[in-house]
This record gives C-alpha cells, structure tokens and sequence, in this order.
C-alpha cells in the first residue's frame, strides 16, 4: 500500500496502572508551542449529529453513495493514510473526545499530535485491543515489528516499533508514534514530539496551551452566552502566521529568496498581523433550531500599532435598510462597515514595502497625481476619499455555464450626501484621456471600463496605418516579448449612482442591478432572508450593533463548484468548499497539469440533491478586543 511506502511507524504503548491524579483536559498536556488546535468532544455524538444535518441526510441518499464511497477514499488516502488509519478506525476510538494540535517547537520539524481522552468506560482492555488491532494491520501490511523502552524522567514507556521501507530516493522516513497512558491515547508524527508528551502526562507542566492568555481569551469570548454548563461539540484555535508558516515547513522545502521578492510572513508581521494573537471558536450541529450554529473569535487587544491592524477599523454602523437595487436573486449579499479614512491613511506604508522602495513612494504618487501638470490634477483624499461613507455591500452572483470566470460581483460604497457629481468629477479626472480606459453610458450611467484587448491592438493597428512618420529600424523582438499581457479586470466597470460608486467585475451583471428601481430591496420579503433576519434578531438584540452582516444561499454558492468538478474542471474558486475539494480530488500529472482524479461519473446532478441545501447568515461585531462573528446555516 502507498502508506507502506512512506511511513515508519513506532507504536508506543504503557500498560495502564492506577493513578490518583484527576483527569487532565487535554489542552493542559499540549504545548503553548501549539500553533493549532481541534477538540471533538465526542466522535461518537460527532458522528450521529452530522447525519442528523441535511448535508449528512445528502451524503446518505442513495444517489450520493457511490459519491460518499469515492468521497471517502480520497480522504483516507489524502490525510487518514498518514496515521495509519481508516474512517472506520477513527470511528471505532476508544470512548473520549478526540483533540488534535500542529505544534511547532523553536529549531524542530513542526509536527502534529493527536490525543484520545479515555474515560473511565474505555480505559483497560479495550484500547490495548484497539492498538493490538492497528498493529495486526500495519504488519499484515508488510511492517517489521522491533520492540524496545523509551525513558523520560522516571516513566519507562514499553514499545513496539513498526518499520517501513522508506519512499523511493528519500532518505527521510517520518513516524508516528502510539502512546497509552490511563488517561490518553495519544498519537504524534516524531520521536522528539513523543518523548516531550510522555514529560506532559504527568499533568505537572506548566507551559500548556491551556494557559496561554489568547487561548483563554478566545474561548471565554465565544462560550460566556452559554446559558449553562455545556460542552461544544467542536472547540478550535489557531495562532494564524505561526500556524501558516508551520505548515509551509511540512509541505515543501525552504526556496532561496531572490531579493526582488517580498518574504510574505515578514512583511505581515512588519505590519502588525501578528497582533491577532490567536483565532478560535465552537462549532455545534443539528440542535433544535440550526443545522450549524458557530462562534469565532479573533483576539487582538490594543494598542494596535502595526498598518495592517490600523486599517482593520471596523465602526459597528450596518444599521439601515436594504437599497433598492440589492437584488432579489443574488446567492450571497454582505454588508459590512469600513473606515474608508484609515485603511486610505494606512496604505502608505504597504506600498513602499510590495514596492521595495525607501518610504515616500506612495506619499509621492499622490504628490503626482495632484500637482504634476500632465496628471489628472486630482487631490485623491480631498476629492474622492472625503466623499466616502463607511458602510459598503458586497453582491455575489453566478453565470452559467459554470466556469471560472461565473462569479460575478458588485461592490458598492455608500456615498455623502449630496456628493455624487463630485465622485463623477474625480472619477473623470483620474480616467481622464487614457487611451485605454472606455467611457460609455447607458441606461443613465455613466460607465468607466479598461479595453479589451482586442479593442487597444485594433486601435494600434489603425494608428500604424495612418501613421506618416516613417519607420524606423528597430530590433525584431521574440514571440515572448510581443505576447499580450492577459487583461486585468476585462468585462469589469465602474460607475456612480444612487447614491454609491459601484464597481463590478462584469458590466452586463452591473446593468443589471442597476435595473432595480425600487426604494427597498425585494429580497427583504423573501422568506429565506426573513427567517435569517429573525435569527440575528434572537442572537444579539441589537442587530445594527455590529460590523458586518451575511446572507448566503447556500444552493446558489455550491453549485458552481459542484457542477465545476461533475464536469472535470478544476475550479479557481476561493471559497472553503472549493478549498476542500480541491485538495482531495486534485492532483498533477506529467506535464505539470492540474487534473481530477475523482471519478466525476458518480456524481449526480447538482439539481437532483439541490433540497439539502439551506440558506446561511452571520453576524460580525466590533469589540475592545477583537471581532466576535456569529454564524449558522438553518434548516431548509
């Protein structure tokens, strides 16, 4: 098996003896060097409440099944295999929650670590048997079994060693390594990493991720409305630049840097990400009124001083109707509140850094644009920023056929009172005679669009002909060199009106909304819409006190990617399912291609499992410390 040909395996097991300590939470034997971390309370109780979802109703129709089999294969192959196990050994865990953490000790490989919490009911007998299982496998499977001790401190850990053949032309052989205590099963991916956690289980370190101020206060935020005692089914936390660099260093080896690049984690840190000192939340399903319900929390006291967290200023301020042209059909609509002001003050900064140049660069291109006698004459912050208020929506939307280039999108900011001509104005200055910039209008707007490039190599062309100066030798130049640039933004436009500037990725979808004429948004006497409103109303009871606020239809979102994958095309969509998906079902053959390997003939249509779909909202508020998000998928 492909397992067999990568893994080196050591399972490490300690005869279970009585013990007088109090059961430990997990997050007290894991390292404040934990960069991420996952608590499943239980898998069994995991396990029954997501088939009680719609989407786990889905995966069980019978339609769905020999999708749900391929679905699960991949799975284990992709992640599961890693560990040696199957879904039906994760689902066969002894009795206890299941916690996971990506910890990244200074100087060490990152790695990961699992832990089983065993309870009274599942402790003896049946995890020796469980482990004894695992091994029967490994050596079925072509492992060589040794035996030894491995020490620390005054514990003496009995162990069985399984050893595969390392991969082709690797000299590395990773391991994963089994330890039993009385009160874990823990499971790791390095020696070093197991011999620090038999230090732990005492239950005497003090350095834990327990104790860790943002670990506390992430989730002293999102369970402090728990009307009583209660365990989560799903408890998170991530420490976000730690743990995104621990995980570039487990997938792929460290690449000289030219110089002419920008090292993407020091300049995040330069400006101030690092300030959100860890992210976390509690996840629940099927509960009386929710399909999912969620609490995040991203923790980032003051003082903010980095550019990037001074740019995060988000003033609770989404109260208002809906506009009129907010159409009925859009998948998903967000509103949200941005201080224009600061995130213009903080550009600066950023610029110069993406632009390796010595500070003033941005200072000087606003310079030029205000004062240099061939540019626009155009005081950017004075004549188009001051006109800005902060609330803005955000449409998003699907052409068919599915593609990546489907989605389409509208963005509006709410302009001052009074200063639409002004914005049209200065939007005239700063397009103002660029040969590649088309002003149309249409509809009673006046739009502003880059060319496509078939229009600007027409355009050149007509002036070559016409042209009465002679030519002059010059240089053949290759293919390469000649080659177009691909369009940035090719069916884009912008425009002002109704009180906002808009800007839209396809023009056609602008028109569009545009046509809306009413003076409030249809889609507020949707039911769907209605149903998520009522819930944001029970969650917080003031719903304008917040930062932003979602509505999403789920069916609408999905099907794209869904569709996108049925017909073997990979899709360059950003969202989380497209994530997911492509990570198990992606792979690169040869010639370096991006290809499926699912086969897609066993999915069905996207209109014959459309009914599992519900829609989704959220609810983002500002807080002294950072911002609490609230979200849930309700039931259809």
């Amino acid at each position: 098996m492909r397992f067999c040909n990568r893994f080196l395996l050591t399972v490490l097991s300690l005869l279970i003896v009585p013990s007088a300590q109090a059961q430990l939470k997990p997050e007290a034997i894991f390292p404040d060097s934990t960069k991420g971390y996952f608590s499943i309370s239980s898998m069994a109780e995991f396990s029954k409440t997501w088939q009680k979802t719609e989407l786990g109703q889905m995966l069980l129709d019978p339609i769905m099944k020999p999708f749900e089999e391929e679905l699960r294969t991949r799975i284990e192959e992709k992640w599961l295999s890693k560990l040696g196990l199957s879904f039906s050994e994760i689902a066969s865990f002894p009795k206890g929650s299941l916690n996971g953490g990506l910890v990244a000790v200074p100087g060490k490989t990152p790695g990961v670590i699992v832990a089983v919490e065993l309870n009274q009911e599942s402790q003896g007998e049946e995890v020796l048997d469980y482990i004894k299982k695992i091994g029967s496998k490994l050596e079925a499977q072509g492992a060589k079994k040794s035996t030894g001790i491995l020490n620390e401190g005054a514990l003496k850990i009995n162990t069985n060693l399984y050893t595969f053949p390392p991969a082709e032309g690797s000299q590395i052989t990773p391991t994963i390594i089994y330890l039993v205590t009385q009160n874990f099963l823990v499971i790791t991916d390095q020696n070093d990493l197991a011999r620090m956690m038999v230090g732990r289980l005492n239950g005497k370190s003090a350095d834990t991720l327990e104790s860790k101020p943002a670990y506390q206060a992430v989730m002293k935020r999102v369970t402090e409305s728990d009307t009583e005692s209660r365990t989560h089914l799903l408890r998170w936390y991530i420490e976000p630049l730690e743990f995104a660099a621990a995980i570039q260093l487990m997938v792929e080896s460290p690449k000289p840097e030219h110089k002419s690049q920008v090292n993407i984690y020091d300049f995040l840190v330069k400006h101030g990400l690092n300030e959100v000192q860890g992210v976390g939340g509690v996840l629940d399903m099927a509960s009386e009124d929710y399909q999912v319900i969620y609490k995040t929390f991203f923790y980032a006291p003051p003082p903010r001083k980095g550019a990037i967290m001074k740019m995060l200023s988000f003033p609770n301020q989404i109260e208002g109707t809906l506009p009129g042209w907010v159409p009925k059909t859009a998948a998903r609509l967000s509103v949200f509140s941005a201080n224009i002001h600061d995130i213009f003050e903080n550009i600066g900064p950023l610029f110069n850094d993406i632009a390796q140049e010595t500070a003033g660069v941005w200072e000087d291109v606003l310079e030029g644009y205000k004062s240099d006698p061939l540019g626009p004459q155009l005081d950017i912050k004075k004549d188009f920023i001051a006109h800005l208020n902060n609330r803005v929506f955000l449409l998003i939307n699907y052409k068919q056929p599915f593609t990546e280039n489907s989605e389409q999108y509208v963005i509006a900011v709410e302009l001052k009172e009074g200063k639409e001509e002004a914005v049209k104005a200065s939007l005239q200055k700063f397009f103002g005679d660029d040969r590649d910039v088309l002003k149309t209008e249409q509809d009673g707007y006046v739009f502003w669009q880059i060319k496509p490039a078939s229009m600007k190599a027409e355009e050149r062309a007509s002036v070559k002909q016409d042209s009465i100066v002679p030519k002059r030798n010059v240089p053949s130049r290759s293919a390469e060199e000649t080659e177009e640039e691909p369009d940035l933004f090719p069916n884009g436009a912008v425009t002002v009106g109704n009180g906002f500037i808009f800007v839209s990725n396809q023009k056609d979808y602008l028109l569009e909304v545009l046509k809306n004429k009413a003076e409030s948004s249809e889609i507020e006497s949707e039911d769907s819409y209605k149903m998520i409103q009522d819930v944001i109303t029970e969650t917080e009871a003031d719903v304008s006190n917040g930062f932003v606020k979602v509505f999403s239809r789920s069916a609408d979102v999905t099907k794209p990617v869904y569709e996108m994958f049925r017909n073997k095309e990979v899709p360059r969509s950003k969202t989380l399912i497209a994530w997911f998906l492509n990570s198990i079902m992606v792979s690169t053959d040869e010639d370096g291609e991006k290809i499926i390997s699912l086969d897609t003939g066993k999915m069905p249509e996207f209109e014959k499992i459309r009914h599992y779909f519900g829609s989704g909202g959220m609810l983002g508020i500002t807080e002294e410390n950072g911002w609490y998000l609230q979200g849930f998928q309700i039931k259809k």
